[in-house]
Formats: structure tokens, C-alpha cells, sequence
């Protein structure tokens, strides 16, 4: 490979990087809020849901 290909390469890791970064801080903002969500509907209906699909990436299906 060229000097020119490898700096190529370096670029797009630094430009995944700053993106993986930006990500990473929405993703944050995401499980505080979810984890907000499943605090008031544990205070407001107890055991609605099924706490175990949640681990394995099921969506919330509330049993009111």
C-alpha cells in the first residue's frame, strides 16, 4: 500500500472514532431515560412486564 492509501485508512479510523464518540454519548442519554421509564412504570403497575425479554433486546409489552 502507498503513504497516501495508509493515511486513507488512518483518516476513516479517526473520522469512526468521532462519530463512534457522538454515538456513544446519545446512547447514554438513551439508557438513562429508558431505565427513568421503567422506574415509574415499576411504581405505578408492578411486574407488567417481562423483565427477562428485556435483557435478550425485546420491546416493552406492558400486560395492564
Amino acid at each position: 500500500m502507498s503513504n497516501d492509501e495508509l493515511q486513507k485508512l488512518a483518516q476513516e479510523y479517526n473520522n469512526m472514532a468521532e462519530e463512534g464518540a457522538a454515538m456513544w454519548k446519545d446512547l447514554e442519554k438513551y439508557a438513562v431515560r429508558m431505565k427513568e421509564i421503567l422506574k415509574i412504570i415499576d411504581e405505578e403497575k408492578p411486574g407488567c412486564y417481562d423483565e427477562i425479554g428485556l435483557l435478550f433486546g425485546c420491546k416493552l409489552d406492558l400486560d395492564l
